[in-house]
């Protein structure tokens, strides 16, 4: 799909992005229509030739659109006491993990606040202030918008760094002014302070009041989600229930039901809970069918299962062999 930005370039939504942009990005297809209805005849306002902005714009569009189905699953009453929807739970698992991500940046952005730009200060501590403003971009958020508009001199004193690095472990010439001079040793410093300014007032997603939150399962991340974005209470009205609980309660009920020649099909039954859960347990058969729409999902399923007694590790004689036919 293709969005006309303005009149000077095209953005690819989708796993393809502008010119050099070829970071993967999974853009919803109901996004791609919301963006299509709102922008596609007049095109962005905001473009003004930077692209890393512009990929910026899209990785927030993407998280406030999750953040968004979310919350409107949950304001639906006729969700409510009820199982999560393994869409939503999907959204939910990718959002907290981003939302803890700024936490991580915060740290990082108040140590850089405490950078002073003085001489003396330089000298004494440039070579802690280095790596600290390399950490930015390994705290798992997308900061090009920040970075990008200083790579040419950052990259190249980033390899100046390295040689110098290298150079001490090997035990050669340790001296840093060999390698840095102090005019570019306070450019640095500058820079690092304007990024780390720039990336403490923006805001990276829309609504957040908390990064300071305590993400896990399905029940601990809803209510790290309700805490992080002020909803407490709306997510304790909607009393969502996990897959596992309500199967809990099933099974016990199967045990004490007689069947009758009304009973859905087996097969019926396992296309349901493959559809609405992305598994289900045979437990005549002893056998567990599981179906992901993607790697993430399916990974998630089967770390949900193990955490609630679906499923045990074994290690014995009986799981090398299958081990060895699989």
């Amino acid at each position: 799909m293709t969005l006309r930005v303005g009149v000077r370039c095209i953005l690819v939504l989708g796993s393809v992005v502008i010119g050099i942009m070829l970071r993967k990005t999974e853009v919803p297809v109901q996004l791609q229509q919301e963006i299509i209805d709102k922008y596609g005849e007049k095109g962005f306002p905001f473009w003004g030739g930077n692209i890393h902005e512009l990929y910026e714009w899209e990785v927030r569009q993407i998280y406030d659109y999750k953040v968004r189905r979310i919350r409107e699953y949950l304001e639906d009453a006729e969700n409510h006491n009820k199982v999560i929807s393994p869409v939503i739970s999907a959204f939910l698992f990718e959002v907290m993990p981003y939302v803890k991500s700024p936490d991580k940046l915060r740290g990082v952005v108040e140590q850089l606040w405490k950078v002073e730009n003085s001489e003396d200060y330089i000298e004494g501590n440039i070579e802690s202030i280095i790596p600290l403003y390399f950490k930015l971009d390994k705290c798992g958020v997308h900061l090009d918008k920040f970075l990008e508009p200083h790579s040419v001199f950052m990259d190249e004193f980033e390899m100046k760094w390295e040689d110098y690095c290298k150079s001490k472990e090997s035990g050669g010439l340790t001296s840093l002014d060999r390698y840095i001079d102090f005019e570019d040793a306070r450019k640095f410093v500058e820079t690092a302070i304007s990024v780390a300014e720039g990336i403490a007032n923006y805001e990276f997603l829309t609504g957040l009041v908390t990064t300071e939150v305590e993400i896990g399962g399905i029940a601990k991340s809803l209510e790290a989600f309700g805490q992080a974005f002020g909803l407490e209470e709306l997510v304790a009205t909607a009393n969502l229930q996990e897959p596992g609980a309500v199967e809990a309660q099933e099974v016990e009920v199967e045990q004490e039901y007689t069947p009758s020649l009304e009973e859905e099909d087996k097969e019926v039954v396992m296309a349901e809970y493959i559809k609405g859960f992305g598994y289900y347990r045979d437990y005549e058969e002893r056998v567990l069918y599981i179906s992901g729409a993607n790697d993430g999902l399916l990974s998630y399923i089967l770390n949900f299962i193990l955490q609630n007694g679906g499923l045990s590790k074994r290690s014995g004689d009986a799981y090398r062999v299958a081990k060895r036919i699989l």
